[in-house]
């Protein structure tokens, strides 16, 4: 399996603007979550969906809200309902899990994405690293997207 390591802060999209632009939402400074599962449908489908790709397909599908939160449903849609979407792991068998999980980021929140290739580590789309688990300290929110290719 490849490694899909994107950061929401590369300079090709960082600046591409998503949500009602009063909230000023850009790709670099709140595009955790579509760059989370444009990795997750990378790994996934084993094959690259970049970001901003990603970014295109929900506007093009209505997968975000005014304020710019993704609708978690749109994931599924995006691999033709594949996967499916839990707020818990409710794995079935030969089902294969991709967890995203909220973190805290300063002042604000962020979501990151364990990695499915390394054991106990994380991938933080802010920079596009794999973490140690314990870098950050976790919300305790949690989104699940159980599948098979």
């Amino acid at each position: 399996m490849n490694d899909y390591l994107y950061s929401q802060r590369y300079g090709a999209y960082a600046n591409e603007k998503f949500g009602d632009q009063k909230y000023g939402l850009t790709m670099g400074n709140a595009g955790c979550v579509i760059t989370c599962c444009a990795m997750l449908i990378s790994y996934f489908n084993d094959k690259a969906l970049y970001p901003d790709q990603f970014l295109i397909w929900l506007k093009a599908h209505n997968g975000l809200t005014s304020d710019g939160r993704l609708y978690w449903d749109k994931v599924c849609e995006a691999t033709a309902n594949k996967l499916r979407f839990s707020y818990k792991n409710d794995v079935r068998p030969g089902e294969t899990t991709y967890t995203l999980r909220q973190v805290y980021f300063g002042r604000l929140n962020h979501w990151v994405m364990d990695s499915p290739t390394k054991i106990g580590m994380i991938i933080d789309p802010w920079d596009g690293q794999v973490k140690y688990y314990s870098f950050y300290r976790y919300t305790g929110q949690h989104r699940y997207f159980h599948g098979c290719a």
